[in-house]
């Protein structure tokens, strides 16, 4: 479990908290060796409660902005903090970390695409 600190990571819990109670979503990048959170609209409609899609816009946005894209964060509104399946399958074909939010309990939990196993 990681720490809550002054950085990206309470961006990405308060972007959570008003996102309830649907998923939230975000890129974590790098932007002049620094990294932050950029956050992002859930375009997945009906299934906003228990999914996430990253609007594409937003990704482009942010892409043509940073340095470099180096996470996905995203919460389990009122569900079990863990990593899907769908997650992990995400976090290796993006070759992306993974970070889940849990802003009650100001925990979060990443997932690296070599630790994938499915």
């Amino acid at each position: 479990m990681m720490n809550l600190e002054k950085s990206w990571k309470k961006d990405a819990m308060d972007h959570a908290e008003q996102c309830y109670p649907e998923e939230s979503c975000g890129l974590v990048a790098k932007l002049d060796g620094e990294e932050i959170f950029w956050k992002c609209k859930n375009v997945a409609f009906e299934y906003k409660m228990s999914a996430f899609v990253i609007d594409t816009d937003d990704w482009i946005e942010c892409e043509d902005s940073v340095d470099d894209i180096i996470g996905i964060v995203h919460n389990h509104p009122d569900g079990v903090f863990e990593f899907s399946l769908t997650d992990k399958m995400s976090c290796r074909e993006l070759d992306l970390t993974f970070y889940l939010v849990e802003p009650a309990t100001d925990r979060m939990i990443k997932i690296e695409p070599c630790e994938v196993k499915c």
